[in-house]
């Protein structure tokens, strides 16, 4: 079985420091899905992976080590599971990460989430 995690990137004014990984949390640390190259600011990029019942690490980057929000724009990232907003976040440094399981049952109290705008329209 499997679950299909969103993972939604909203782009702050300078979208080529931002990239993510998400990899398992067996010994093997495999890579599961990755995504750098982002060019356009102001964006919302979403991309979807299918996960197997496990738990994972997603880890968003910024090359620059300002993070995404705010200094320079209003950038974001946010992990969709199940329908669930399950992380979300943009004030850090040089990364920040978050760890979960699948199968993640909807109607779960998912952790505490930060105070972040909507997010903007998709192109």
């Amino acid at each position: 079985e499997t679950q299909l995690l969103s993972v939604q990137i909203v782009t702050d004014a300078f979208p080529n420091e931002t990239s993510w990984q998400l990899r398992s949390d067996d010994s093997s640390r495999r890579l599961i899905a990755q995504r750098d190259g982002f060019d356009t600011p102001a964006l919302v990029y979403t991309n979807l992976v299918n996960l197997p019942f496990g738990s994972f690490t997603f880890t968003v980057f910024d090359a620059y080590s300002d993070g995404m929000c705010c200094a320079f724009g209003s950038g974001q990232w946010r992990l969709v599971l199940a329908g669930t907003v399950i992380a979300a976040g943009g004030e850090f440094l040089e990364s920040s990460s978050f760890s979960f399981n699948v199968p993640f049952v909807p109607g779960q109290t998912p952790p505490p989430l930060p105070n972040l705008p909507p997010l903007p329209p998709s192109a």
